[in-house]
């Protein structure tokens, strides 16, 4: 049955307006193919939960919200209440994607993410074990968390006021329960995860909590580390202080979470090499501690650059191509959509 009803439309126009980072009657009559009439009540809602703000008096023209803008010039500072939305949004988001997958989350990943210093024990328990298992979807389940945040006078001053706010932001990512085995698919949601936390860094810079790590946070290690040697030490080949920093300048250029996930997942890889060669990456005369050779190429490159330069030995894991063996024929690479090409 078609939507008869501007309410209907909500969820599609805020999806639109998050994703193209513009707000405009006629985009919305032309994607939702609806009138004019229709698409000024809607844009109404729109403004009422802080998705869009109007440029003119007579509201013919609109903009995206502070609180929604998604791309931020670096060093500039985003207010305390975006923040804490964003926070708010994405710990929920995280603990409905573990109910889906049966899972409790890693501690140190959704300690990133939380918009208080409130005990991750107890978080989880309220929002994983409450929550979810009551059946609130995952707009309620946000609502709830920010008015448990409000009863402990936990929520900033600047975002007590921002139930609407928050409801359209997390209409954005609603959607039915499913319970998720595939593999596949659980790791393809982890490296998406790790992508939505970079995105935050990349909005709120040093707001948000970092840790060099982070990746061995969000995602399992066993899915990343094919073989573990006696007596060798774990490397990432490609640098998580790289990742980072990349991560932050595709978002920079306009990439999608999906293209950046794929990026991800072509970088994450851990590989055990020699303890003196893992020194001698750190502290040597060609240091490559938190860095890729210079010339490298972050989407076509070999990953393993960086042992290559120094002339480090190392095992190739299945399923891994390297620039010292034949590529395999017909790889794809992400596009800054996460489309392959």
């Amino acid at each position: 049955m078609a939507p008869n009803c501007y309410t209907d439309y909500l969820p599609q126009a805020t999806r639109l307006v998050r994703k193209t980072q513009k707000a405009s009657l006629s985009a919305l009559q032309r994607h939702l193919r609806i009138g004019y009439g229709l698409a000024c009540q809607i844009m109404d809602c729109l403004h009422q939960a802080e998705i869009v703000v109007p440029e003119t008096d007579n509201r013919a023209y609109w903009r995206v919200s502070p609180y929604q803008v998604t791309h931020h010039p670096r060093g500039i500072a985003v207010d305390e209440r975006c923040l804490y939305i964003d926070q708010v949004i994405e710990l929920t988001l995280f603990f409905f994607e573990m109910y889906e997958e049966g899972n409790d989350g890693d501690t140190r990943a959704f300690s990133r993410l939380k918009p208080a210093l409130v005990k991750n024990a107890e978080i989880r328990k309220v929002v994983l074990g409450g929550f979810f298992r009551d059946g609130m979807n995952l707009p309620q389940a946000a609502l709830a968390l920010h008015q448990y945040l409000m009863d402990r006078d936990l929520v900033p001053a600047v975002a007590q006021d921002a139930y609407h706010a928050l409801y359209a932001a997390a209409l954005a990512y609603d959607r039915p329960f499913r319970r998720v085995t595939d593999l596949q698919e659980r790791k393809s949601r982890a490296y998406r995860r790790l992508a939505r936390y970079y995105l935050l860094v990349h909005k709120h810079d040093t707001a948000v909590s970092n840790h060099s790590r982070v990746p061995d946070f969000f995602v399992p290690q066993a899915w990343i580390r094919p073989f573990a040697a006696p007596g060798m030490h774990p490397e990432h080949v490609v640098p998580c202080a790289y990742m980072l920093k990349k991560a932050v300048e595709f978002y920079d250029h306009g990439w999608s979470v999906d293209g950046v996930a794929q990026l991800i997942e072509r970088w994450l890889l851990i590989i055990d090499i020699p303890k003196d060669a893992a020194r001698w990456l750190d502290s040597g005369t060609e240091a490559l501690r938190d860095r890729m050779p210079p010339d490298w190429d972050p989407l076509h490159g070999c990953i393993f650059a960086r042992l290559h330069e120094l002339h480090i030995p190392f095992q190739v894991p299945a399923g891994r191509t390297c620039s010292h063996l034949p590529a395999k024929p017909g790889a794809l690479q992400p596009d800054k959509s996460g489309a392959m090409a």
